[in-house]
């Protein structure tokens, strides 16, 4: 995702990893990406600048689901999700990330299995590091969606996705 490290594919310990990128010119906010067979979309997502250059900068709207961001993988990956590592961006006046959801699912975009997070913090002088990582073990789940439908833009440094 022309953004950062982009989405890393960690099919399983001894294999390689696949990484996605994100290309920066996309219309209407709307995004498709394809490699090694997964089709991944997205809306209302664009490579960030300033302060968060190298991020997805994934919209955020509390009340209006025509304003809210969000990315998925729409082709099944091969097994089953083991967990999903997000690496998100903050300003340092900010203890916490910005609030949105993470599900995972036995179809593409799936919006009601909601997966936790154990977010673990770096702090910087300019912004904070969340290291937030969704532990998708418990579900047989081939399908993930990040959704930020809160308040405040999303930027999101790196996606790694692991399969049991």
């Amino acid at each position: 995702i022309v953004a950062g490290e982009g989405i890393v594919i960690d099919k399983k310990a001894s294999e390689e990893k696949v990484e996605v990128k994100l290309d920066t010119a996309y219309a209407d906010g709307k995004y498709v990406a394809k490699q090694n067979n997964i089709t991944y979309k997205g809306s209302r997502i664009c490579a960030a600048n300033g302060d968060f250059t190298g991020c997805i900068q994934v919209q955020g709207n509390a009340s209006d689901v025509s304003k809210q961001g969000f990315l998925f993988n729409e082709t099944p990956f091969s097994s089953e999700i083991k967990s999903v590592v997000l690496v998100v961006k903050g300003k340092a006046t900010y203890d916490t990330p910005t609030e949105f959801s993470v599900y995972g699912g036995s179809a593409a975009h799936p919006t009601t299995n909601v997966i936790t997070a154990q977010t673990k913090t770096e702090t910087g002088s300019k912004l904070n590091t969340f290291t937030m990582t969704f532990d998708f073990s418990n579900g047989n789940y081939k399908y993930f969606h990040i959704w930020n439908n809160a308040v405040g833009a999303l930027y999101i440094e790196k996606i790694i996705v692991t399969l049991k």
